[in-house]
Parts: structure tokens; C-alpha cells; sequence
């Protein structure tokens, strides 16, 4: 009926208004993962993907509510997660630099004469000693 349609559609909405509120939140997270532990990272984009495919399994069920509109959302999240990927950015040659400590390193001011860094690029880690 007409008036289950409409029901099934406001709750659609507002899934998917929620869906949108968790990648904002997801975004946000992803920046600070970061500056962290790239092996931390790797598992949350797994279950984040692993959330996406589960929302895909779902687009069947909502055919009458804007198949085309909830497809072009995920494949956005998706290509969102993929292009705030660490190692992405390791590769297009940022790096992340730690105190012997394993701290990081965001400003010069943080740093001595004789203190030995880590500096992690996309295919290793390199060690140096501040003159």
C-alpha cells in the first residue's frame, strides 16, 4: 500500500541520514588514525569496508526508495575511505616522523641536537640523528 511504501521509505531516510552521520564521524576518526599507528589503521579500514559491503547487501531491499541515489553514496564512502587511506598518503610521499620514544613529531620545536628520529615512508623506516 501506499502508506507502507511511505513508511518504508521515511525509515530508509533516516537510515541512511544516519549512515551519512556515522562516515562523517569515520572521517573524522580516519584523520587521527593518521598520525597513529598505520597497523591500527589497516583494521579499522577493514571493518569500515566490511560495514559498506554490508550497507551494499542491503540496497536490494530498498530498490523503491532510490536505488541509483543510496549506490552513488556508497561508492562516494567507499572512494572516501580509499583516498584517506595512511598508506596512500605514505606513498604520495608524506611521511610520519617519532621520537625515539615513539612519539610524534609535529614541529621542529620538538626536536634537540642528538635526538635519533624514526621516519616512516610507504616502503620502510628510516632512522636519523638531528645535528
Amino acid at each position: 500500500s501506499l502508506a507502507n511504501a511511505r513508511t518504508r521509505y521515511t525509515l530508509a531516510m533516516h537510515g541512511l541520514s544516519a549512515w551519512c552521520s556515522r562516515i562523517a564521524e569515520s572521517y573524522r576518526r580516519l584523520q587521527e588514525l593518521l598520525l597513529s599507528q598505520i597497523g591500527r589503521h589497516k583494521t579499522w579500514v577493514a571493518e569500515q569496508r566490511l560495514a559498506v559491503i554490508g550497507l551494499t547487501g542491503r540496497i536490494g531491499q530498498m530498490q523503491l526508495l532510490g536505488h541509483q541515489q543510496i549506490s552513488a553514496r556508497i561508492a562516494s564512502a567507499s572512494s572516501f575511505l580509499d583516498q584517506a587511506n595512511p598508506e596512500r598518503q605514505l606513498k604520495l610521499g608524506y611521511a610520519i616522523v617519532k621520537s625515539s620514544k615513539g612519539k610524534i613529531i609535529r614541529s621542529v620545536k620538538e626536536v634537540s641536537t642528538g635526538d635519533v628520529l624514526a621516519t616512516q615512508v610507504s616502503d620502510g623506516n628510516i632512522t636519523s640523528l638531528v645535528r
